[in-house]
């Protein structure tokens, strides 16, 4: 079989105003079939406050919306959700991420109805996520995790939009 290049490319976005949480659930609910997540492994030496803002940080360098971030100290667990739409065909994207201290996870998740467009998008905020959480040794604090695993570590948290999600729903894969 001959191997193909193939080349992932993070979409531009514009950031529409009038984005509230209220709209972000029926996207979430009716409209965005498509969702996909990435998920970083820390260690107990790195602060998930840390980690947290360098997932804000990493979303934020793109043009988009926040509409939402909740914070909870014990046990720690923070959400940042944003609004945007892409430049060219308007496509509409809800990102997310999460931080759950106790597990030492971190989460970067989108959903639209441009399934190519989720896969650059992750790739490229997972890039900047890793980038953003310097090692004390030097190196990467953190670690792509599969996605089995952190969902069985994970199987009990709720989110802001827990119901939003249902097990029937399609996965970008």
């Amino acid at each position: 079989m001959r191997t193909r290049a193939v080349e992932v490319v993070c979409p531009a976005f514009s950031s529409p105003a009038g984005a509230n949480t209220a709209m972000l659930r029926r996207l979430l609910r009716e409209e965005l079939i498509f969702r996909d997540e990435k998920y970083f492994q820390f260690p107990p030496t790195v602060s998930p406050a840390e980690v947290f803002e360098a997932c804000k940080r990493a979303v934020n360098a793109l043009d988009i919306r926040l509409v939402r971030e909740f914070k909870s100290a014990r046990p720690y667990q923070a959400e940042a959700w944003y609004y945007g739409e892409t430049t060219v065909s308007k496509s509409q994207f809800v990102i997310w991420t999460i931080v759950f201290g106790k597990e030492g996870i971190a989460m970067v998740a989108a959903s639209s109805n441009a399934v190519s467009s989720i896969t650059g998008l992750l790739a490229e905020l997972g890039r900047r996520v890793i980038e953003g959480v310097p090692h004390k040794g030097g190196g990467a604090a953190l670690a792509v995790m599969q996605k089995a695993e952190a969902g069985t570590r994970l199987i009990d948290q709720a989110t802001l939009f827990s119901e939003s999600f249902g097990k029937d729903s399609d996965v970008a894969e």
